[in-house]
């Protein structure tokens, strides 16, 4: 169940360890996979080329839940972690790094997110 105060690992090259939500979209008290969120980031890579910043407020994407979850499929899922991958403030649809090191949810390819897929490694 995600929501706020959840802590986030990431799972793309922006620079970002872990994140902290502190807003949900939609004024949901728990978000599925897919659903963009409000997180403050908590720990970074060090001198990371993409100025990503202890304390900065971004949106973000959840990628992975610990949730279990069922695909279009009809098969069941479950992430190890919490993980996002962080959105441009400018653009929020675009993400802030090159590469997505997880596949993403099948559902993806259907919503306003799709110009995430290229820079993932599939669906499941």
């Amino acid at each position: 169940m995600i929501q706020n105060e959840t802590m986030f690992a990431s799972c793309d090259n922006s620079g970002l360890k872990t994140a902290k939500c502190i807003a949900v979209s939609h004024y949901q008290k728990k978000v599925p996979v897919g659903q963009k969120v409000t997180v403050a980031n908590q720990r970074v890579v060090p001198n990371n080329p993409r100025k990503v910043k202890v304390g900065d407020v971004v949106p973000a994407v959840v990628i992975q839940s610990c949730q279990w979850g069922r695909n279009a499929a009809g098969l069941f899922y479950r992430g190890f972690y919490n993980r996002v991958t962080l959105l441009k403030k400018s653009d929020a649809s675009l993400s802030v790094a090159s590469r997505i090191f997880t596949r993403l949810p099948l559902k993806f390819k259907y919503i306003d997110l799709a110009r995430l897929l290229p820079a993932s490694r599939g669906y499941y």
